[in-house]
C-alpha cells in the first residue's frame, strides 16, 4: 500500500513536470523567430519629440537613440524611455539619460506580452541647448531573450515542485517544521513584505544615491561579461574612461545580481533581487543572532523584525538608496553575537566576528571604520574583562580571520588608497572629511516629523522609549543586587 502511494506521488510529480514543459515550449517558441529592426526617422516624431504608438512582441531589444550635441546647455537634463499605453503595465524600460561628448545612447526594453503598443518617448529639457536627434532603431536580442524568459520559467518550476515535493515526499517533516518555526517564519514574512513593499512597485524609487550604485552594478555587469574578473576598475564608468569602484567599493556580495543582468533580467530587477536577498538576509542573521543572544527563538524572532524595520534602515533603504549601507547593516547582529559569546558567556565567538566583518568590509568600508571604533571602546570599558588570556585569544582570532577573509579586498584598496591621490581623501583628507561632515549628539533626538536635514539618523519618538526601558533595566538590576537587607536598610 505504501509503496503503491509512493509511486502515485512520483507519476503525478513527473506529469506536473511534462506540464512545466510543455508550458515552457510553448511560451519560448515564439522567440526563437526572427525579427525585422524597427527605425524611426526624426519627421516620424511627433512635436514632443515622441515616436507613433507601434506594437512589438515578447522579448527583450535594444533601443538606440542617435543624437547631436550643438552645445550650449546640460545633456543630462534629457532623457529617453519606453512607455506602454496609458494605464497599462506591459514593459518594462531604462530610462537613459543623453550624455554630453557622445552621439548615441542605447537601453533595453523588456516586453512581457505579444502584440504590445509602446512609443519611444525623448524627454528633451529646453535646457540642454541645441540638442537633436538622428534616428531611433530598435533591434530583437534573440538569445538574451531565450535566456532571461527561460531562467524566469526555470525559476518558476523550482519553487512549485519544491514545495510539490515537500507536501508529497516529506509532509511529516515539512509541516513539523512549519508547526515548529511558525511565529518565526509568519513574523519575518510580515516584516520583510512591510519592509520591501516600496520596491514590489513597478516603478522603482530613486533616492539619494541609486543612479550611483545602479551605475556600479551596471558597470560590474559589464566587466564579467568581458571576462574581466575581479573586477575592480571597471571600464563601464565616465564614457568608458574607466574608474575602479571595484577596488574602492565593496562589491563581492553584488556578483549573483550582475550575473542576473547577464543573463537577460533588467537592472532595475536585478537591484530589486538584491535588495530583497539583502533584507531577508538581514531579518535571518538577525534571527539567529538575537535568538542565540537572549535563547528564545520568539525573542529573537522580535528582536530581528524591529532591527529589520529599524527607521534607519528604513531610509537607508528607500530614501537615500545606501545599497553598501543598509547591506552592512544584515551583518552586524553577527558581531554582536561575537561579542556576547567572548564577554557575557565567555565562549568562543571570534567566527562570528569574522563573518560578520567579512559582510560589513566586502559591502561598505565606512560602516566597518565605524564598527572598529565601537568595538575599542566596548574592549576598553570593559577592560576587566578585555586584559584576561582568554579573551584576548578570542579578539586576536576575530581580527586575524577579519583580515584573511577580506584580503580579497584590503590588499587592492590600500594599493589604491596610498599609492594615488583620491581627490584629497587620503590622509588627513580623511580627517577633514569626517571633521566637516560628522553629525552632533542632539541629531539622534530629532522627531522624525522634523525638517532638520539629520532627521534621518534620528532614532525617533521611539527614542523615549527606549531610555525609559534602560532606565528601568539598570533601576531593576540595582535594585535586585542590594538584597532584602540593603532594600530594607535603603527604605
Amino acid at each position: 500500500m505504501k509503496l503503491q502511494k509512493k509511486s502515485l506521488k512520483l507519476i503525478s510529480l513527473i506529469l506536473i513536470i511534462i506540464i512545466e514543459a510543455a508550458i515552457s515550449i510553448y511560451t519560448l517558441t515564439g522567440l526563437l523567430r526572427t525579427r525585422e529592426t524597427v527605425v524611426f526617422q526624426p519627421d516620424m516624431l511627433d512635436e514632443d519629440n515622441a515616436t507613433p504608438y507601434f506594437t512589438l512582441d515578447q522579448g527583450i531589444y535594444t533601443v538606440s537613440v542617435g543624437y547631436e550635441d550643438g552645445g550650449g546647455g546640460d545633456l543630462l537634463l534629457s532623457r529617453s524611455v519606453a512607455e506602454p499605453m496609458p494605464e497599462e503595465n506591459t514593459i518594462f524600460s531604462d530610462e537613459t539619460k543623453f550624455r554630453p561628448g557622445e552621439d548615441r545612447i542605447a537601453y533595453e526594453l523588456y516586453v512581457r506580452f505579444n502584440g504590445t503598443s509602446l512609443r519611444i518617448n525623448n524627454n528633451l529639457s529646453e535646457k540642454s541647448g541645441e540638442l537633436s536627434l538622428r534616428e531611433i532603431s530598435l533591434t530583437y536580442l534573440k538569445k538574451r531573450s531565450i535566456s532571461y524568459f527561460s531562467l524566469r520559467l526555470l525559476l518558476l518550476w523550482l519553487i512549485i515542485d519544491l514545495l510539490l515535493y515537500c507536501i508529497l515526499f516529506k509532509p511529516a517533516g515539512f509541516l513539523a517544521f512549519i508547526r515548529k518555526h511558525r511565529f518565526s517564519i509568519l513574523l519575518g514574512a510580515a516584516a520583510i513584505f512591510i519592509a520591501v513593499f516600496p520596491v514590489l512597485q513597478p516603478m522603482l524609487q530613486e533616492g539619494d544615491d541609486f543612479d550611483f550604485h545602479l551605475q556600479r552594478l551596471s558597470a560590474l555587469s559589464d566587466s564579467l561579461r568581458h571576462g574581466i574578473f575581479p573586477a575592480k576598475i571597471q571600464s563601464g564608468w565616465l564614457g568608458g574612461s574607466g574608474y575602479a569602484a571595484g577596488a574602492l567599493y565593496g562589491d563581492l556580495l553584488m556578483y549573483p545580481a550582475a550575473m542576473l543582468n547577464i543573463l537577460g533580467f533588467p537592472l532595475g530587477s536585478c537591484y530589486r533581487a538584491y535588495l530583497i536577498a539583502m533584507t531577508v538576509l538581514c531579518y535571518i542573521i538577525g534571527l539567529f543572532s538575537f535568538g542565540k543572544i537572549s535563547g528564545d527563538e520568539k525573542l529573537g524572532a522580535i528582536s530581528s523584525a524591529f532591527y529589520t524595520l529599524s527607521l534607519y534602515r528604513l531610509i537607508d533603504v528607500h530614501v537615500r538608496s545606501a545599497m553598501g549601507e543598509y547591506s552592512a547593516l544584515s551583518f552586524i547582529p553577527l558581531i554582536i553575537l561575537g561579542l556576547h559569546l567572548i564577554y557575557a558567556e565567555k565562549k568562543k565567538g571570534w567566527h562570528y566576528i569574522a563573518w560578520g566583518a567579512f559582510g560589513v568590509v566586502e559591502t561598505h568600508l565606512l560602516s566597518s571604520v565605524i564598527l572598529i571604533e565601537f568595538i575599542v571602546l566596548f574592549c576598553l570599558i570593559r577592560f576587566k574583562d578585555t586584559f584576561k588570556k582568554e579573551t584576548l585569544l578570542e579578539l586576536l582570532k576575530a581580527a586575524a580571520a577579519s583580515i584573511a577573509v577580506n584580503a580579497f579586498y584590503i590588499a587592492p584598496f590600500l594599493d589604491i588608497y596610498f599609492g594615488e591621490n583620491l581627490n584629497g581623501m587620503n590622509g588627513d583628507g580623511v580627517l577633514r572629511s569626517m571633521e566637516n561632515n560628522a553629525v552632533y549628539l542632539n541629531s539622534l533626538f530629532i522627531p522624525i516629523d522634523s525638517s532638520d536635514h539629520f532627521v534621518w539618523i534620528s532614532l525617533g519618538e521611539g527614542y523615549g522609549v527606549l531610555l525609559l526601558l534602560m532606565l528601568f533595566s539598570l533601576l531593576n538590576g540595582w535594585w535586585e543586587r542590594l538584597g532584602p537587607d540593603g532594600r530594607a536598610a535603603l527604605v
